[in-house]
């Protein structure tokens, strides 16, 4: 368990500031919807690739809250990839950066196992995300009521941060994974960071054209489209499984790779 709270220690500072940078987004993109609210009409009328700038159900949607669309748009579409680079940057340095720089070897000369100094790593990493989607919840909450006049959808935003925090727990899982293949910090970050944007360019590629959705399908974006969930109203059980998959198997694959790797500087 000490593993656990000297993890979260060392990471607070980055948490506030991962936490303030993410509350300045979201107030900043809602602040301007008031003045370019007519944007998004104009938008959603005349491009036919919405559904790669919004999402695949944002034309189920267009008349019912421009608001919801513009949120989509400017952030909810977003909000998972640019998070996402959190895990990568963690993973990669308590693992890869740590055995680099020859602490890891310390850390595992002392009466602990390699099962539970990733287990309570990972565990200390799935705390973050939740508070880190807790404040970007609370910040659209407090911003909206601030800004925005329309009718707002704030049961459905908060299906989308919990589906955006089954999201993060798959990309935390493949982070581990890339950060356990290498044994070099710069390497295993551009795995990393390289695996995630092809997955998401892919994804925005393919649903925006309307082609080989079965190929969309095999990344983790697909499963947290935010217009499904505000066109639907409801909590999509199968899609957050399915990324929980993801991330535990990912994750058990990290650590069969770190309990067979050699660590010895």
């Amino acid at each position: 368990m000490k593993i656990f709270q000297f993890s979260l220690k060392d990471e607070r500072g980055w948490l506030l500031l991962w936490s303030a940078g993410i509350a300045l987004v979201v107030s900043f993109i809602i602040s301007l919807y008031p003045t370019l609210g007519e944007m998004i009409r104009s938008f959603v009328d005349k491009t036919s690739m919405i559904k790669g700038f919004i999402g695949l159900y944002a034309p189920l949607m267009v008349g019912r809250s421009y608001f919801d669309l513009w949120l989509c748009m400017e952030f909810f579409s977003y909000f998972g990839v640019l998070v996402g680079f959190y895990p990568v940057i963690y993973a990669t340095g308590v693992i890869s950066g740590d055995m680099e720089r020859g602490t890891l070897e310390m850390l595992l000369a002392q009466p602990v196992s390699r099962r539970r100094v990733l287990v309570e790593k990972f565990a200390a990493l799935l705390l973050i995300l939740l508070l880190l989607c807790i404040v970007g919840y609370a910040s659209l909450v407090g911003a909206t009521a601030l800004w925005v006049q329309e009718k707002a959808s704030f049961l459905e935003y908060a299906y989308i941060f919990l589906n955006n925090y089954f999201l993060l727990l798959a990309l935390a899982g493949v982070s581990f994974f890339c950060a356990t293949l290498l044994n070099e910090q710069r390497p295993a970050l551009g795995l990393s960071i390289g695996v995630i944007l092809v997955s998401f360019i892919l994804y925005k590629g393919l649903s925006g054209a309307g082609i080989a959705l079965w190929l969309a399908r095999l990344t983790p974006f697909f499963y947290a489209d935010a217009t499904k969930i505000l066109y639907t109203g409801q909590i999509h059980w199968g899609d957050n499984l399915v990324l929980a998959a993801v991330g535990t198997v990912f994750f058990a694959l990290a650590l069969v790779i770190f309990q067979r790797k050699d660590i010895a500087g």
